[in-house]
């Protein structure tokens, strides 16, 4: 139990990070030389209203992902669960990285996000193959 706590533990501080403004960053255009940024969290309502899908998605795969780390750290013999919650983890790895990649202000915490998810999943993968 105790070494899927580091991955739980990654996957907990992305959830924080993702609901803090200024996780994902957005381009608008005031004009054809002045570009406007608006730093929104994961889960705004704004980013979908813009089809900005990349963050919102994310960050529900982290939410599972967290929910299904938290059961493979409550239960001894969980394989399965480390699975999913890698399989998730790895789904918000891909969809955060792709607001690293959008062009715009980058932050610290734009770059964090990814990191925690990228450690989480390389925590869950050697839970696993301990496990095997």
């Amino acid at each position: 139990m105790k070494n899927r706590l580091p991955a739980l533990l990654c996957l907990l501080a992305a959830l924080v990070l993702e609901c803090l403004p200024g996780a994902a960053i957005m381009r608008f255009a005031a004009g054809p030389d002045s570009p406007v940024f608006e730093s929104v969290p994961y889960f705004s309502m704004l980013a979908l209203g813009y089809a900005y899908f990349a963050p919102v998605a994310a960050g529900l795969c982290t939410l599972a992902g967290t929910v299904a780390a938290y059961i493979a750290w409550q239960r001894s013999q969980a394989a399965k669960a480390v699975r999913v919650s890698l399989a998730l983890s790895a789904a918000a790895l891909i969809l955060s990285a792709i607001t690293v990649l959008t062009p715009g202000r980058l932050t610290l915490r734009v770059f964090l996000i990814p990191l925690l998810l990228f450690l989480s999943c390389v925590w869950q993968i050697s839970c696993l193959r301990r496990q095997n």
